[in-house]
């Protein structure tokens, strides 16, 4: 669940960042690049992406974990 919130997110980020890109006119220069220049990139922005999800979702688990062992340890916990 937490998985495709985070996907749908990213996703209107993503369309929120091309349609300033096509408000500012930067999108047809982009057009006009070869194929190399495109797949690169195309590799550059897959790998911030990964980036961002690798940390968000680290740092989620890792509050997960303090939650549940708290929890656990805490007089009135169960």
């Amino acid at each position: 669940m937490m998985a495709a919130l985070l996907l749908l997110l990213l996703l209107l980020l993503l369309l929120l960042m091309l349609q300033v890109l096509l408000l500012q006119g930067l999108v047809l220069p982009l057009l006009q690049l070869q194929l190399p220049q495109l797949l690169l990139l195309a590799l550059m922005a897959l790998a911030l992406i990964r980036i961002f999800v690798v940390t968000v979702g680290r740092n989620w688990h890792q509050r997960r974990t303090e939650i549940c062992t708290a929890d656990v340890h805490s007089p009135g916990g169960w």
